[in-house]
């Protein structure tokens, strides 16, 4: 589901944010991952899971294009590779440990605390971006 989501949003999604300033689409992708996970406490058919999922891939996709594009106007040419890679060792470090985090603690509490503590941490760091936009 992800790959199909991916192939399909990320050409769309490019096109629609360009000319968008990149942290207000941060924050919209962060925004559009805590709704899904919040969501997903409440889905009960498959049919909405996938949905929901489809619109979490959304979000996901916007916030890990973007990040590479937000790193292009706060790192210089020359740490651009260092940014580039500390971002995709961010990306694939969560990927890869994420999934085992979340099923242990799924064996501590449930479902329902981890996509909610996923749903806050993803506001969180929307409010993060917005104060520090704020600030400038």
């Amino acid at each position: 589901m992800s790959s199909v989501v991916s192939v399909a949003a990320l050409p769309v999604l490019g096109r629609l944010l360009e000319g968008v300033r990149k942290e207000k689409s941060l924050i919209l992708g962060l925004l559009i991952i805590s709704l899904s996970f919040f969501l997903l406490n409440y889905a009960t058919e498959l049919f909405t899971i996938s949905i929901l999922t489809g619109v979490f891939m959304v979000g996901r996709n916007m916030c890990l294009n973007l990040s590479r594009s937000f790193l292009s106007g706060h790192v210089s040419n020359e740490r651009m590779a260092t940014g580039m890679s500390m971002v995709d060792m961010i990306h694939f470090g969560g990927a890869m440990i994420g999934p085992f985090v979340a099923g242990m603690l799924i064996d501590f509490v449930s479902f329902s605390a981890v996509f909610t503590f996923v749903s806050v941490a993803a506001l969180a760091g929307a409010a993060v971006i917005a104060i520090s936009t704020i600030r400038g």
